[in-house]
């Protein structure tokens, strides 16, 4: 893995850092002993990675080394603080807007509490702070909560941030989320803000949404790409499993080299079906 390619080495480390939290197929003691031997391995390797590295490496090594913690936090185990820490170090030394992103879903994902001072410094001055709001709510800091339904308020024409800003409402418990969504689509007063509440509402799967997504499906005065999304969360909502039929399709795809039958940014592609 020392050379490559800057992304083809970033989507090495995730897979590294993925199966590197796989449960052990090996029964018994020695099964547990060579499962936490190999976790550590890689764990240290990607410590070692992120501290060693720059630019977009350090991004990629910082959202590997957070998902290696998330999974082992599944089953009730965490990163070494080592890692917690220095995760939490880079955080306040970092000053790219993407370094940034990348160290704070990773602080989030990774359980580092002692992150949680620059965290909450960041999302109050940053141009965009949904990655460290993101951040705080994996992290269950309740007293973001305030300043989340704030910034709620004003990036609902924003799909991607209100996704981020959303989940880390319903992370924190927040009770009011799924009201105001609704009540923010009620008022919205454009496409891109109807269209990603619409779609933000059919994630969260909360039955609330139904009746105020089927007002919205039936809107005369809509455009029609607002009911489809309408209509798209709706189907999201009433699907039986966990997680969306294409997340089968979508779940490590090298978006880079995928086939345009599989995604395309004119559209088409499979992962583009709404």
């Amino acid at each position: 893995m020392e050379r490559g390619d800057r992304t083809a080495r970033g989507f090495a480390l995730v897979a590294l850092a993925e199966s590197g939290a796989r449960v052990s197929r090996e029964p018994g003691e020695k099964g547990l002993a060579r499962l936490v031997e190999s976790e550590r391995e890689v764990e240290a390797y990607l410590r070692t990675t992120l501290l060693e590295s720059k630019g977009q490496l350090r991004a990629w090594a910082a959202l590997a080394l957070g998902l290696h913690g998330h999974h082992l936090a599944q089953r009730g185990l965490a990163l070494e603080e080592a890692s917690r820490g220095a995760i939490a170090r880079l955080l306040a030394r970092e000053r790219s807007v993407e370094g940034a992103s990348a160290l704070s879903v990773a602080a989030g994902l990774a359980g580092a509490s002692g992150a949680l001072v620059e965290l909450a410094e960041r999302a109050a001055k940053e141009r965009d702070p949904s990655y460290s709001s993101l951040a705080l709510g994996f992290l269950r800091d309740g007293a973001a909560l305030a300043r989340l339904r704030t910034e709620q308020r004003e990036v609902d024409h924003d799909h991607l941030r209100l996704a981020r800003v959303a989940t880390a409402r319903a992370l924190l418990g927040d009770a009011e989320l799924v009201p105001d969504l609704i009540a923010q689509l009620a008022a919205a007063g454009c496409d891109r803000a109807k269209i990603a509440l619409c779609d933000t509402l059919g994630t969260l799967g909360d039955a609330r949404a139904i009746d105020p997504l089927i007002a919205a499906l039936e809107d005369g005065t809509a455009s029609d790409r607002c009911r489809a999304w309408a209509a798209f969360a709706l189907g999201r909502l009433a699907e039986a499993r966990e997680l969306p039929w294409i997340t089968l399709y979508a779940t490590r795809v090298n978006y880079l080299a995928a086939p345009p039958s599989l995604s395309s940014p004119f559209g088409g592609g499979l992962l583009e079906l709404r």
